[in-house]
């Protein structure tokens, strides 16, 4: 069966206080709409179309051009933001799903579930519906003795009766793609003749007159979970996160405190890698397999190979190959490369930079713009000093270096392989293979000098 979906993004909240749509906002590292696109690909319904508000710029560059899109000028509801997607159900058959930009905890196997229902129940419209405590919100599923569905009664219009009613609408539905065509004749005749808002209720309602039969599936309140609110954001959030933590685990991760574990959902983590608490772990990571992560570290963007362990650190755009001890308190950024087997301790920062195997960091240590050999060594309290947005300048160091404590190397500058650079030396020229580069003044003292710069 052909199985297409229109998904009503254009929905605005001054409640949530932002610059962006809000289908935008991030939830648990990916913007709502996102998730919700994420569910419908993962159902099969790759056949899709948002409808966007003014603010859509942003909503376009995020899902691509693999979904069409429509613009509502004028927020007249969801029945008018229906119409919009006319010309995307021309002439199709089959059926259509249509739901809410918004709802980013709705699963998969709750959309295939819509569509194998609707398919195998011969039905005009399913509604997805829903058992809560709390009603308050929802159209009420208002249904006659025998159990079926005659009305959809939005909050505002329900009297009291109709409020204690506890089953409500999800938002989500499936209808006969044809059928959902000509409602839409109906719905732009009522436009005509009145300038209110008009809800996707009144399709149901249409629908319902013609003799339509239409029914409805009980689900999981939780997947049409609505963002309403920054609460409701954060919420959604922590499902989500939730979700991603529970496959990870699942794929022989070890997360020992998911409370304080954030892990985006395009992030790869081999088996038996263990996950210490207050890790945050997003976009695109991938994790080897017996690495030790955290506690307290943060990664984007980072590749790390088998056998590694990164203890309270941040790295971005990073990569780091197996068998490498980094941290704590390392921060490896913008490039950083790090080759197998190599140490690196605390308070080090690399920047731009590459190192080849086996190389041994202490404490204390700025690399900037630098480009290391195999087995080189650098001592604590070593600073590699360049120029600020000259990339030319960069600092070359050999195959076996060693690299003396509280040494500075000035950009641009080369080290030929197995050099020494005793401690405290500035280096400023470059130092020959073999050869020992040595430098220490003792400095001259002027009494009373600050006092005369006064």
């Amino acid at each position: 069966m052909e199985t297409c979906a229109i998904i009503l993004a254009a929905s605005e909240d001054d409640r949530m206080r932002t610059a962006d749509t809000k289908v935008m906002l991030a939830a648990a590292g990916k913007p709502v709409v996102s998730w919700v696109k994420k569910a419908l690909d993962q159902a099969g319904i790759h056949d899709q179309m948002y409808i966007v508000s003014y603010r859509q710029e942003k909503v376009r560059e995020e899902l691509g051009e693999s979904v069409a899109f429509a613009l509502q000028e004028i927020p007249l509801g969801t029945g008018h933001a229906v119409t919009q997607a006319e010309p995307f159900l021309y002439e199709r058959k089959g059926a259509t799903v249509v739901m809410a930009g918004d709802t980013p905890l709705v699963r998969a196997e709750t959309l295939s579930g819509l569509i194998r229902s609707f398919e195998q129940g011969s039905w005009g419209a399913l509604v997805l519906t829903a058992e809560v405590e709390d009603p308050a919100g929802y159209g009420r599923i208002v249904r006659n003795d025998a159990g079926d569905l005659i009305a959809i009664v939005e909050e505002l219009e329900s009297d009291a009766k109709t409020k204690k009613i506890s089953e409500v609408n999800s938002g989500i539905y499936c209808f006969d793609t044809e059928l959902l065509y000509q409602a839409m004749n109906r719905i732009e005749e009522r436009e005509e003749q009145d300038s209110g808002r008009f809800p996707l209720t009144d399709v149901i309602d249409i629908l319902s007159r013609q003799g339509v039969r239409v029914g409805t599936l009980s689900i999981d309140p939780v997947d049409f979970f609505k963002i309403r609110s920054r609460r409701d954001l954060s919420i959604a959030s922590r499902e989500l996160n939730n979700r991603v933590l529970e496959r990870i685990m699942n794929d022989g991760v070890t997360i020992l405190d998911p409370q304080t574990t954030w892990v985006d959902d395009d992030v790869v983590i081999g088996e038996d890698t263990i996950i210490l608490p207050g890790c945050r772990i997003h976009n695109s990571c991938v994790i080897g397999k017996n690495c030790t992560i955290g506690p307290n570290t943060n990664l984007s963007f980072t590749y790390i190979g088998d056998h590694s362990t990164l203890t309270q650190s941040e790295a971005r755009q990073a990569s780091i190959d197996k068998n490498c001890q980094i941290g704590p308190w390392a921060n490896l950024t913008d490039g950083a490369e790090i080759a197998e087997n190599c140490v690196i301790g605390s308070n080090v920062d690399i920047n731009n930079s590459r190192l080849g195997a086996d190389c041994l960091i202490h404490n204390q240590v700025s690399l900037n713009q630098a480009e290391l050999g195999e087995g080189v060594t650098v001592g604590s309290q070593v600073s590699f000093a360049y120029n600020e947005g000259d990339l030319d300048n960069r600092i070359i160091v050999g195959n076996h270096c060693f690299i003396g404590s509280q040494s500075c190397l000035i950009a641009p500058v080369t080290l030929g392989n197995n050099s020494y650079v005793a401690a405290g030396t500035v280096v400023t020229r470059d130092v020959p293979k073999n050869a020992l580069a040595i430098g220490r003044q003792t400095p001259e003292i002027k009494d009373n000098w600050v006092l005369r710069r006064r």
